[in-house]
């Protein structure tokens, strides 16, 4: 015997989301705060920051959306942050070397007064700075009994 037909299901259709038109800003970094504009009679894309006042505009095609507009700003920041010389930064002004001048840190002085305590023992090859490990040796009798 056969199946019987059964009647298929209208498939349903999915609607797609619109694309946001509202981003992060790469400088203030407000979620939301950039807005996108497009206009297509004109062939630019338009980027406003709400908050900090940034502005961005890129030619477009007539297949790009908002999305476009604000990945080329993302590659343009990117261009110029690598075209920008790297900051040196100098090091801090030494200070005086003169013996009088330097004082030893609480860390060191305490360093050396405990290297002083240590100096009467006669384990020189022990280095109590260095952590040792201890060996646990268990009797092989059975106090049980």
């Amino acid at each position: 015997m056969g199946k019987r037909k059964s009647s298929k299901k209208p498939v349903a259709r999915r609607q797609n989301e619109p694309l946001s038109t509202t981003f992060k800003c790469l400088f203030c970094h407000h979620e939301k705060s950039v807005s996108c504009k497009i206009d297509r009679q004109s062939m630019f894309g338009h980027l406003n920051c709400k908050v900090c006042g940034q502005k961005f505009t890129s030619p477009i095609n007539n297949l790009s959306v908002a999305v476009d507009v604000y990945c080329d700003w993302v590659d343009a920041c990117e261009e110029v942050r690598i075209k920008q010389p790297k900051k040196v930064v100098k090091p801090p002004p030494r200070r005086s070397a003169s013996p009088e001048a330097r004082r030893p840190s609480k860390r060191q002085s305490a360093r050396d007064a405990y290297d002083d305590e240590d100096d009467d023992d006669d384990d020189d090859d022990f280095d109590h700075r260095r952590p040792h490990k201890v060996s646990r040796d268990y009797d092989d009798d059975d106090d049980d009994e």
